[in-house]
């Protein structure tokens, strides 16, 4: 699974600092229990956010800001953010992963949290849309989203089955009767996770993609072609969950009661703007509505 999912390291040399890593390495080294008393021994001075992939880049603006709000700067927190598809980091979290808060790609994952009594807060904290893009200049000429399933021989990339941007494409492409006609005429790749998807067509590798809106505004090297209507799929939502890790005395966490709050405001809407998504802050999410039923197309 490690070579899924590309990691980075930066350090803001400051009051606080903000590091990303490979899911793969950081869950290592990650406390074995979701219910444990023992993991704040000494005072937390970092709180540990899984993110899905697709906020990742908006979550690193987020980060840095914190540096310079009051709460940041008085009490020296430090934020290490780890990203991946959210289905993956989900499981790690049932599994017993050590993390203070997630923010998932969409609404079954987080309910699937709460029934585990691993949840003390949550909020919905984002939401986003779906568009088709192709490499700059568009080099097949792809418009629409039928052109995948007309044109024989285009490379199209979209999310795997089982991640969020997967669900979200193969809900819009089977009530658009596309699925079937894409698979038979395209070469169909599957990614882990939306970032993963977006690179693909930055590096010229696949003739178009469904991506998040937020990812291709994000880069200059695609060029949106169509936006897909929201009512083809589920509405698109990031759940933020404050996970239920609990001091020896019983109170919740501090530290990350204080930056779940920080996201949780209007004082970083517009740095989630900046980067295509739309804030929400609404008080709960509705559960996942079924997914379609795919079989045959």
């Amino acid at each position: 699974m490690g070579n899924e999912f590309a990691g980075m390291a930066l350090r803001i040399p400051a009051s606080i600092g903000w590091r990303c890593g490979s899911m793969f390495l950081c869950f290592a080294v990650l406390l074995p229990s979701c219910s444990s008393s023992s993991r704040h021994s000494s005072p937390q001075t970092t709180v540990t956010i899984l993110c899905a992939s697709s906020a990742l880049p908006a979550f690193k603006k987020v980060a840095e800001s914190y540096e310079s709000a009051p709460s940041g700067a008085k009490t020296g927190i430090e934020i290490s953010i780890v990203s991946g598809p959210s289905n993956i980091l989900a499981q790690q979290i049932l599994a017993g992963a050590s993390a203070d808060i997630f923010l998932s790609a969409n609404t079954e994952w987080a309910c699937k949290l709460e029934q585990s009594d691993c949840v003390s807060g949550r909020v919905t904290l984002l939401s986003n849309r779906l568009v088709l893009v192709v490499p700059r200049g568009n080099p097949r000429g792809v418009n629409t989203l039928a052109d995948l399933g007309l044109q024989e021989g285009l490379a199209v990339a979209i999310g795997g089955k089982h991640v969020p941007l997967g669900i979200y494409t193969d809900q819009s492409l089977w009530r658009l009767n596309l699925l079937k006609a894409i698979s038979e005429e395209s070469d169909v790749i599957r990614t882990a996770n939306a970032r993963a998807t977006l690179a693909l067509v930055e590096r010229g590798e696949v003739d178009a993609a469904i991506v998040y809106e937020s990812d291709a505004q994000s880069s200059k090297l695609v060029d949106i072609v169509e936006q897909i209507p929201a009512e083809l799929h589920e509405e698109i939502v990031y759940p933020l969950l404050l996970l239920n890790y609990l001091d020896p005395d019983g109170s919740g966490d501090a530290a990350a009661r204080e930056f779940f709050d920080y996201l949780a405001t209007t004082k970083v809407k517009a740095l989630f703007e900046e980067f295509g998504f739309v804030n929400r802050l609404t008080a709960r999410s509705p559960p996942a509505p079924t997914p379609p039923d795919k079989s045959g197309n």
